[in-house]
């Protein structure tokens, strides 16, 4: 019996290194959504541009 505690506890590791892992995943998550609302604001910068542009090309 006590060969299995010891490997219950080895896959207790295991998991609590999973964890560690998936906790970094969600903070790459993070910086990755800041990325993409920055991203998303330059687009608008550029795409309200362009309509100015087109506008006075227009008149």
């Amino acid at each position: 019996m006590k060969g299995q505690e010891e490997k219950v506890e080895g896959l207790d590791e295991k998991y609590g290194g999973s964890e560690r892992e998936i906790k970094g995943l969600d903070e790459k998550d993070e910086g990755l959504k800041g990325k993409d609302e920055r991203i998303l604001m330059l687009q608008e910068e550029v795409f309200g541009e362009s309509n100015r542009i087109c506008n006075i090309a227009y008149l």
